[in-house]
């Protein structure tokens, strides 16, 4: 079984000599298995959180371990790689690339690292899951709003992670495409990955196994 840990996970800036607090002393742990939301409003931290627990923003202090190895303490091209087989990340703004394909979007996770967990099956599989196929040669301008979140969502997962980290993914869709992301992420948990979905959506709290309000950097019930 997969864990990432954070033990007194902070995060601080300054602006113009002002000390903002981000993230606030956090200590938790997430499993393979299980997804777990976290529900806060605009500014109390939640995408900061997202960051740290992916390797990409380090800490003020404390520290994220997964399966006990302090990420912070990897060096460059470790948590590089710990990045790219081990987490797949999903965003409110998609990301996609406008002037490639969706082929050519969904190509783009293999060449940021080894490619040796990918199988064609797999996408073939994930594009007809997400009723995709028919799109393949489409650029993301030609798409849905929806079906770029589900492009995204392929993207995530075409490596197989061990991790999907979402970060508001559902907050520029209609209820029918809601509904498919959720659960969708939903499935993946179930299916042995560690899922940790953040979100100002307050129906989508119920639907973790585990469920957190970050308010102002804390966790609270």
């Amino acid at each position: 079984m997969n864990e990432l840990s954070i033990t007194k996970l902070s995060r601080f800036y300054r602006n113009k000599n002002v000390a903002i607090t981000a993230i606030d002393n956090l200590t938790g742990s997430f499993r393979s298995g299980e997804m777990t939301v976290i529900h806060g409003s605009s500014g109390s931290g939640k995408s900061t959180l997202l960051l740290m627990l992916g390797g990409m923003m380090r800490p003020s202090s404390g520290s994220v371990h997964f399966n006990g190895n302090d990420l912070y303490k990897m060096k460059g091209a470790e948590i590089r790689a710990f990045r790219n087989r081990t987490v797949g990340f999903i965003f409110q703004k998609f990301y996609l690339l406008p002037y490639l394909s969706v082929r050519q979007n969904l190509a783009l996770p293999l060449h940021l690292g080894p490619g040796d967990s990918f199988c064609p099956d797999r996408l073939n599989a994930l594009l007809e899951r997400f009723r995709l196929t028919h799109r393949l040669e489409h650029r993301p301008g030609e798409l849905s709003v929806g079906e770029q979140q589900r492009v995204a969502l392929i993207r995530a997962l075409i490596k197989d992670p061990a991790i999907i980290l979402a970060d508001e993914p559902t907050g520029n869709l209609d209820p029918e495409n809601l509904a498919i992301v959720a659960e969708a992420l939903h499935e993946e948990a179930r299916k042995g990955r560690i899922v940790i979905l953040v979100t100002h959506n307050a129906p989508l709290f119920s639907m973790g196994d585990h469920a957190f309000r970050l308010v102002n950097g804390r966790f609270t019930a």
